[in-house]
């Protein structure tokens, strides 16, 4: 702004401005960059700070790009806004950060809480989770509801504390929530504890011990008014879908957009090299065990459709070509689709499709094997940058992969996507893809 001698911003610079903090803004409300409980160290949050800004700012650049509007914006002002953006967030980071351990120090945020319980079984499964799960939590004491609560060789547990304690010694104690680990069938005595104790000024809660030692950190809620223990989740929810389908889109017509001349080329030589079509279809498992045919460029000598069953590739496979070999070295073969990605049958990042006589084969002895389509298929995936590409010829290999793909399915973020793109690239050159 001294520069061009201006006091405020022009109305697009403006625009650009606004649109960078709305997206600032989606993106950490997705992410765990400022959530205390997920609280990650100084310079892992930094990190992340940067590369959320590093995607937003990308996206407002292809946002730009897009609506022929690049040239109209100093670059001199793109470059300052950008750096003294990046530098900003992350100094503010690094305030918050510093902040939080300060008050991390001072106990403010150590919860305590104090247990009632009925047996001492009962009392240590309560108190094993809690140390296990939240490591910060206090026990400030464990209450026996009309006596001593004993362990098994007879001894007081905690100075021989009762329920009368913990009212009549409240303003001492000083607890946020008060812990019930009773029996379940008790209905009745879990009711009398509750009303006892329900003078006190704080929350009280009473576990699902056999859930709690059974499926340990499970979420407990509501569902169509029912209490339920969530023991399986959607991958994401309808948000992060929309994200991820926003990704896809974007990403996906840009990378086919820059591959068309590649494309083209590619298709001329396979049809120089061999008689039959450039791409090939085939069908494969996809999301939620769905089948969709897959595009590819084909790599094989041409065979009529049905007159082969499927045998996966194998190393120095005579069927493939002499484009082929150099195609499915360089996995440019899998170029085409970016194609099913822009029709949503598949993303740019997810466990790899197997065709369909494949996954019927490791259905059959891989464990779970299924879970990894509880996402849409995607053209590179996590188990492929960690070299488990080419050919499952292997039990090993195929419980390995399904693992990894497991782990994307549990672990998805747009930053593990960009991450898994960005290494996508020289994982290409890796030596079990032929």
């Amino acid at each position: 702004m001294a520069r061009f001698d201006l006091a405020l911003l022009p109305p697009d610079y403006m625009l650009v401005t606004i649109i960078g903090c709305v997206g600032w803004l989606l993106v950490v409300s997705k992410s765990s960059v400022y959530k205390i409980a997920e609280r990650q160290r100084l310079w892992s949050g930094i990190r992340k700070v940067a590369l959320s800004w590093i995607y937003v700012a990308t996206s407002v650049t292809f946002l730009a790009f897009m609506a022929k509007s690049g040239h109209e914006f100093s670059r001199l002002w793109a470059f300052g806004w950008f750096a003294g953006s990046l530098l900003g967030l992350v100094g503010v980071h690094f305030i918050w950060n510093l902040a939080i351990q300060q008050a991390e120090r001072a106990g403010h945020f150590a919860a305590r809480i104090a247990v009632v319980g009925n047996n001492f079984q009962a009392v240590s499964v309560l108190i094993e989770q809690v140390h296990k799960l939240d490591p910060s939590t206090i026990i400030a004491g464990v209450f026996g509801i009309d006596s001593a609560l004993v362990d098994e060789r007879h001894r007081p547990c905690f100075d021989g504390y009762t329920l009368d304690h913990l009212i009549h010694d409240y303003h001492t104690i000083m607890v946020d929530s008060v812990w019930l680990a009773l029996d379940w069938d008790q209905v009745e005595e879990i009711e009398c504890v509750r009303a006892r104790i329900s003078v006190l000024p704080c929350e009280i809660h009473t576990p699902i011990l056999p859930v709690v030692a059974a499926f340990p950190g499970r979420a407990v809620g509501q569902h169509i008014g029912i209490p339920t223990v969530t023991l399986g989740r959607r991958p994401m929810s309808s948000g992060e879908l929309m994200l991820k389908r926003a990704e896809d889109v974007i990403l996906g017509s840009l990378f086919l957009f820059m591959a068309a001349p590649i494309l083209l080329l590619i298709a001329i030589s396979i049809k120089l090299d061999s008689a039959g079509p450039v791409l090939f279809r085939q069908k494969r498992h996809g999301f939620a065990n769905g089948t969709f045919s897959v595009f590819k460029f084909r790599t094989m000598q041409h065979v009529p459709e049905g007159e082969n069953p499927f045998v996966q590739a194998t190393k120095g496979d005579p069927r493939v070509t002499r484009i082929g070999r150099i195609l499915r070295r360089t996995s440019l073969d899998e170029l085409p689709q970016l194609l099913n990605v822009l029709l949503g049958d598949m993303s740019l990042v997810g466990p790899r499709p197997h065709p369909v006589d494949l996954s019927h084969q490791a259905l059959i002895s891989v464990d779970a094997y299924l879970a990894r389509h509880k996402m849409k298929p995607g053209i590179t995936g996590w188990a492929q940058i960690h070299g488990l590409r080419g050919e499952t010829d292997t039990l090993d290999k195929m419980i390995q992969r399904v693992e990894f793909d497991r782990w994307y399915v549990d672990h998805w973020s747009v930053w593990l996507d960009l991450r898994i793109v960005l290494m996508t690239i020289p994982a290409l050159f890796d030596k079990n893809a032929y």
